[in-house]
């Protein structure tokens, strides 16, 4: 996958944070917190990726940078599956509690 497939995953990622339902469900389960810590971890990684799609451009990534990219790529996917596990969750706790 390229950067820009990445870059772009990683963007859905973030707006998909902003969702008021998804602000909802961290107030419901009381994970405020970890959704604020989860915000700037993902727009680190989203930083991250941007200066390496505009370097990419100029220069070849080397192997060790190349790592890095490919970690960060299996962080992005990590946390959208994370997203969804907890978006069902909130939802499962929101239909029991009649909500």
């Amino acid at each position: 996958m390229d950067i820009g497939t990445l870059l772009s995953a990683a963007q859905t990622l973030f707006a998909a944070l902003q969702c008021e339902e998804l602000r909802e469900a961290c107030s419901i389960l009381d994970y405020k917190s970890e959704l604020k810590r989860f915000e700037y971890t993902v727009n680190t990684v989203k930083a991250v990726l941007e200066d390496v799609e505009s370097r990419q451009v100029d220069v070849k990534l080397t192997s060790e940078a190349q790592l890095y990219v490919d970690q960060l790529k299996d962080a992005v996917y990590d946390a959208d599956d994370l997203l969804d596990e907890f978006v069902t969750l909130a939802r499962g706790k929101k239909l029991i509690e009649g909500g």
